[in-house]
């Protein structure tokens, strides 16, 4: 959530702490659970930081310029953010400018498939490749459309699929159950569009995915 999204007349003073600006910002607005910022991820809220009521003020804010009464749900979109993946080596892969909470499924997909090319996981600009050999998975470094496509060996992780598969749906699991908190506080503001709109703040579509 970008500190803009929530007073777009916050001003960034020269040398003014990143962090520190954004969590003034959103307690402002009466986030008062949060914290912290994710290190990693530009302007990202860990979602286990987040509780009810914070949550009904980040909805509003995303929702604010969807302009639902006049637009229905035409304009609304999944939130920004996505999954950071931290390595043992201290290495880090986290979404990018762009990147959405839904694009997970681009994960979900890799282990689905196991492709055995290099496969585009799409985390935002720039993103990365990955491809499942021998139940290792190999990923490159972020790449966009001014490199070239990745050669056999050009990869800079490689970890065991299935200790990646379980990481990996246990973080599913975390933003199912998001989603379902989404759709509780819609519900008891009594909003019309609960169901929908938990679906799309997530999964950037209407249809029920659980």
């Amino acid at each position: 959530m970008s500190p803009w999204r929530v007073d777009k007349n916050a001003d960034l003073k020269d040398n003014e702490n990143y962090e520190q600006f954004a969590l003034n910002i959103f307690n402002k607005a009466g986030i008062t659970s949060v914290n912290r910022i994710d290190k990693h991820a530009y302007s990202s809220i860990i979602l286990s930081d987040i509780n009810n009521e914070d949550l009904s003020i980040l909805i509003q804010k995303e929702l604010a310029d969807a302009e639902i009464p006049e637009n229905g749900l035409e304009n609304v979109d999944d939130f920004e953010g996505g999954l950071v993946f931290k390595f043992e080596n201290g290495e880090v892969i986290n979404h990018s400018c762009c990147g959405s909470i839904s694009d997970y499924k681009n994960w979900l997909e890799l282990i689905e498939k196991k492709p055995k090319e290099w496969m585009e996981i799409w985390i935002g600009h720039p993103w990365v490749y990955a491809k499942v050999i021998n139940d290792k998975i190999f990923i490159t470094d972020y790449l966009d459309e001014t490199n070239p496509l990745p050669k056999t060996n050009d990869f800079k992780f490689e970890v065991d699929f299935y200790e990646f598969e379980n990481k990996l749906l246990s973080a599913i699991a975390e933003l199912k159950n998001f989603k379902k908190r989404i759709r509780v506080v819609l519900t008891n503001e009594n909003h019309k569009f609960a169901n929908e709109l938990s679906e799309l703040l997530i999964e950037n579509e209407q249809e029920n995915t659980n």
